[in-house]
Formats: C-alpha cells, structure tokens, sequence
C-alpha cells in the first residue's frame, strides 16, 4: 500500500488494492459546502469536523453532538445559532464568525479571539468584543469555589489598537486579556463606560472577572468610567492596565477581595481612582496622576434601600505612587481599617488651603489606620492644604517611619482621635503661618494619651502645637520624645498645659509645671549640700 501526503489541500491520498482513495482518518471529516449542519447526527460524537467554507445557517439552529470539535481553515460559519456541548473551536486569529451567530450550551476553548468575529474593523470593534466575551462565559466551568464556579479560559487581545463607541459588558469568570499594557490599546469615544463588569442587582456577585495587560482611552471629555466594576468578589482583578482620560479612570462598588495590582491612571476629570465599598481591597503598585480632584478617593456612601450595603474596611494600599492631583493624594472617608505603607503621596490642594491633606482620612469612629514608610509630599506648584497628613474621627492610629513634605502642618491629628502613636518620622521644610494652631505635629484634643517619637518634630518654628481654643480633655495628654525646636528632649502635657514635664538634657533643665512650692525654702541659707531650694519658679541645688 502507497500513501500520497502533503497534497495541496492538506489531504491525504493511499492506494488501496490498486485505487488511489483518501486517507482513513478516524473521527476526522472534510464538511463540504453543501453540509446541512442544522442536521448534524449523534454520529459526528467526538469527531473533529474540518471546516473549509463559508456556511450560512439560514437562522437555523444547530445542536453539535458531544465532544465535536470545530477546526476552522479557511472557512466560516454565519447567520444563526451553535448549541456547543463541551464543543472545542480551533481556529488562528481570523474571521470565522460574523456578528449574527449566536452561542448557547458549554464549550471547551482556552483563548477566544475577537477577530473570529471581524474586529478591529477600523471602525468599532465593541459588538466583536462583546461576541468574543460572551462566547467566553460558556466555556465549561471546571474549578468550583464554595459554591461558585470559575471559568479557566480569556478573551485574547492583539496588539494594536481597538475601537469602541459604547460599553463592554464583562461577564462573571471571564479574563479580558492584552498582549501588553503599551501594547494592546482600547480606544473609547464618546459617552458611557468603557468596560463594565459586574452584577446587574443586589442578587448576584461576579467571580474570577479580570482585565489584564492593556491600555483603555477616553476622550477627555465625555468617556464616564474607564473600568466600572461592581459586586466582584474572589479572585477578581485588574492588572498591568493604564486608563487615562475618564471622569474616573477606576471607579469600583461594593467589590469584595477586589484588587488593582501594577496599574497607573492619568488624567481623569475627577479621581484616577473611585472606590465606595472596599472590603478586603488591596491597591498594589502602580502611579496615578494628574487627577482633576484625588488620586485616590476610598469612602463608603449610604445604599439606597434597594441595595445591599457593603462597608469599606480592611483595605491595603502599599507601594504605588499617588502624585499631581488637583486636591487630596489619598483621601478616605467613613470606612474602617487601612494599611498604608511604602507609598509615594503628592497633592496639589488647589481647591483652597484648608480643605483636604495630601494624606487625608477620616474614619468612622471604630477604625484603625497603620501608616508606615510613606514619602508625603506637597506638590511642586501646589498650595498649601490642611496638612501633609490629617487623620480624625478613628479608635487608634500609628503613623510609623514616614517622611513629610509641607509648608503648614506636617501631621494633623483631629478632635475626635482616641489614641495614636508617631514614631520615627522625619519632618522637613514647614513653614509655620502665624496661625496659633499650626505647627509640623498639630493636633486638637485626643481623648486618651498620644506618643510621638522621632527627629525634627518641630519645622520652622512651633513643632508641636495643639489648639488655641480646647487644648486638652480631662485626664488626656501627650508624650513627644525626640528633637523639639532643635534640642534632644522629653516632652509631656496632662490635661490643658498642666502638670507639664519637660526634660531637656542638653541645657540641664527640667521643668515641671501645676506644683506647690510654697513649702521649698527660697534662701539657700543653711541648707545641707544636696538640698534644694527655690529662686523664682527655678529649683536649685545647694
């Protein structure tokens, strides 16, 4: 017997008994152009159907037996409906659908591509995605998470560029996946989101959703969100992606477990990044800059009665850089619990002196901030703002190893701050404004003691100064230790500025305040060496 390969049409010939005939291929089928597939048998069970022409469904229906795989070469499939069942497609990043095919049942494929639907038609290339990304949510679900199932499969990007003129809905477990953040771009214009991924109720919650490796695009002027997420949980992500050019570049809801991972966002008209809802949240890496009020904005708003609330606490920020924006740096309001640690802050404050810090949180009453190793600095042609870092209305907070940048007050400790500790700061280039209230550590009255520790905890002038009006509540006090106006000391306050002590090795002084000494003689006349007596408000040694 004599095999013939390598024929121009890829198809094998043998010679059988003296006849030339083709190739016995078990479970392999050359479909010709006049296959009915909307009469496809349970013979075709896990055959591989190669598929060489165009085929019209006539808005039929097709049901594919178990197992079938669609080869794709050269041909196409159009005008109808493929019910897969654990169906696999093959084909190379071409077209081999149109946008009137439709898909139901599960499918097996690892990377769906928008071009098998004509993208990047050099006009709008969203309903292509869209077709690719729901294809994607039916492939065959084969990781379960409680009781959640995760699908293992993407809709790959190209590189280059693709346009969209409206919203891109991302559906649950599905990876939207560039080949690069510089290198895969989505150009949105006009009004309306560019990518939006999440529940459409209170119901549902998306899982495995995530944007990886690409760029996103607004116009500046009318584009809303750049990623619009809501209701995410486990295993959801954006990552390696820049936006640029959105009312807000990231703007989150109610996202549990969500992370933004080596990001940056520039340009937005309002915040790079809007996050109401945040728990368990981590933000990691990355630059965001140029925002038309915060860099960061992390805060939790009442729901409507209709919509399950989720609080913001339990969030990580670490390693990024927050810098150029119009207002805050990174601002939070109402929510619980935040580590922030090895970041770069910058704020422009121009919105007015006293609005916002450039590290600025208020919390919720019960909370617990962790600030450590960040660089906190006003921005080059900035004005002054409340402070480099204000913080208020939380249970505790340690403000721990960070560097400070401010021309009023370094740290800000509001009234309503139970208790605190910041150690091992360094603190530079305040100027102190002839307010009374301002110096690098200022704060109003803490209702439990408060430490500082470190070096240059004065600036310019004043360093540790507390409000004119309400210095103190009863029982309540401060602890600085470190270099105060220039000089190694120790310095306490009680309630208001009494029972003071200040120790202040380098002069040899101590001083002591809210004591009687009307009992201390004040001639040091026949005292033994060793005992003390009174000149003024000064003790002395005989």
């Amino acid at each position: 017997m004599t095999t013939i390969i390598n024929n121009p049409d890829n198809v094998d010939l043998e010679s059988v008994n003296n006849k030339l005939q083709l190739k016995d291929r078990s479970n392999y089928k050359f479909i010709k152009s006049n296959f009915d597939f909307t009469s496809i048998d349970s013979s075709y069970q896990g055959d591989i159907l190669e598929i060489r022409n165009v085929h019209d469904l006539q808005g039929g229906t097709v049901n594919l037996p178990l197992g079938v795989k669609l080869f794709f070469n050269g041909g196409k499939i159009e005008n109808g409906t493929i019910n897969g069942n654990n169906t696999a497609i093959e084909a190379g990043r071409e077209r081999i659908f149109n946008t009137n095919i439709f898909f139901n049942g599960t499918f097996i494929i690892d990377s769906v591509y928008p071009e098998w639907f004509g993208a990047r038609n050099g006009v709008d290339d969203r309903q292509e995605i869209q077709k690719a990304i729901d294809l994607c949510a039916l492939i065959k679900k084969s990781t379960t998470i409680t009781t959640v199932d995760i699908v293992l499969s993407k809709v790959s990007l190209a590189s280059g560029q693709y346009n969209i003129t409206s919203e891109i809905d991302l559906k649950s477990g599905v990876i939207l996946k560039g080949s690069g953040m510089h290198n895969t771009i989505i150009q949105h214009s006009g009004s309306g989101n560019a990518i939006k991924a999440g529940a459409p109720n209170d119901t549902l919650f998306y899982t495995g959703t995530k944007v990886e490796d690409l760029t996103i695009i607004g116009d500046g002027v009318n584009s809303n969100y750049g990623f619009y997420g809501y209701h995410l949980i486990r295993l959801c992500h954006i990552k390696n992606v820049l936006i640029d050019g959105f009312e807000d570049n990231f703007h989150l809801e109610r996202c549990w477990t969500f992370e933004i991972l080596q990001c940056q966002g520039q340009n937005a008209r309002r915040d790079n990044i809007n996050w109401d809802g945040a728990t368990n949240g981590k933000i990691q890496g990355g630059r965001f800059d140029l925002a038309g009020r915060h860099a960061l904005y992390v805060h939790y708003d009442t729901d409507p009665a209709s919509i399950t609330t989720m609080q913001t606490e339990n969030l990580t920020i670490c390693e990024g850089a927050f810098q150029a924006s119009q207002q805050g740096g990174i601002v939070m309001k109402n929510i619980k619990n935040a580590n922030i640690v090895n970041n770069f802050i910058e704020a422009l404050c121009q919105d007015g002196n006293t609005d916002y810090a450039y590290l600025h949180i208020e919390g919720d009453n019960k909370s617990n901030f962790h600030i450590t190793g960040n660089y906190i600095n006003k921005g080059s042609s900035g004005l002054d703002g409340k402070a480099a870092f204000y913080i208020n209305n939380v249970k505790n907070f340690s403000f721990i190893g960070n560097a400070t940048q401010s021309q009023t007050n370094g740290v800000w400790i509001g009234s309503d701050v139970e208790s605190g500790c910041s150690a091992n700061n360094a603190h530079g280039n305040t100027n102190v404004i002839t307010n009374d209230s301002s110096g690098f550590i200022h704060f109003s009255y803490p209702s439990r003691p408060t430490v500082f520790t470190g070096k240059d905890l004065t600036g310019a002038n004043n360093g540790l100064s507390q409000s004119p009006l309400v210095v103190g509540k009863q029982g309540a006090g401060y602890l600085a230790i470190g270099t105060i106006s220039g000089v190694p000391m120790l310095q306490s306050f009680g309630s208001g500025t009494s029972h003071r002590l200040r120790l202040n090795p380098h002069a040899g002084k101590v001083e002591i305040s809210s004591l009687d000494l009307s009992g201390i003689p004040t001639n040091p006349d026949g005292l033994q060496s060793g005992e003390v007596w009174r000149d003024g408000d000064d003790l002395k040694i005989k």
